[in-house]
């Protein structure tokens, strides 16, 4: 197994360099021992005891930071000349370094986005029992709404059935009296038409003012039929 297919050296800086050196990664708030939940093998001693695959006498020794590629004595001399170099040994450390910081930072952040969860989880438990609670309130209000409605058209039906009941009185009463002076009416004109095909003259003289007025009388309601069925004039 080669040792450089596990590392990735892009953006790797020179640890060696005095000012060049990579700051540690930290995580604010964080110790050494928290979130550490993902194993990394053991160190490697010093001689790795990986051999070069262009010079299987030759160990891997060195990394070249600008091809990022382990490599050999032999090819430190043949392919990387004049290239920054650094011991494998020390990449490894950095690296490992590295990586199990951003383990614990990510360890941390899964427990923030899980706390996040969490917290979603009971807004929308909150959000369910208010929705709850304005479903009821609403329904209680129209259920009540519906109640009131209901008494005010029963009370309402039953005005409006008792001014129908006494409008209907009233007319049958103006009705009446309407047939009342048809009849009356219809019995002046009998006795008016008996005078006028009478041949003699006081009768007409004598009863024609009399059954005139009344008549007139009677359609402008002055007067009225009394218990013997005559007429009296309303003053």
């Amino acid at each position: 197994m080669r040792i450089d297919s596990h590392f990735n050296t892009t953006h790797f800086t020179d640890i060696t360099a005095g000012d060049h050196a990579i700051p540690p990664i930290t995580a604010t708030g964080l110790d050494d021992e928290s979130f550490d939940s993902v194993s990394l093998p053991p160190l490697l001693p010093k001689g790795f005891g990986l051999r070069c695959p262009d010079h299987e006498d030759e160990e891997l020794r060195f990394h070249c930071k600008e091809c990022d590629k382990s490599m050999c004595r032999d090819c430190k001399l043949l392919y990387h000349e004049g290239h920054t170099t650094l011991p494998l040994e020390d990449v490894y450390e950095d690296r490992k370094i590295h990586l199990t910081q951003a383990v614990k930072l990510s360890n941390a952040n899964i427990r923030k986005l899980h706390a996040e969860c969490a917290e979603i989880n009971s807004k929308r438990l909150e959000i369910d029992h208010e929705s709850r609670d304005a479903v009821s309130q609403i329904e209680n209000h129209a259920n009540e709404a519906k109640r009131m409605i209901d008494e005010l058209s029963k009370s309402m039906i039953k005005t409006v059935r008792s001014q129908n009941a006494q409008s209907r009185g009233q007319l049958d009463a103006s009705r009446e009296t309407v047939k009342e002076k048809v009849k009356g009416l219809q019995g002046l004109v009998e006795e008016a038409s008996r005078i006028l095909d009478s041949e003699d003259c006081f009768d007409i003289i004598d009863k024609a003012p009399g059954i005139t007025r009344t008549m007139n009388g009677l359609y402008m309601d002055k007067f009225t039929l009394n218990r013997n069925n005559n007429y009296v004039f309303n003053v």
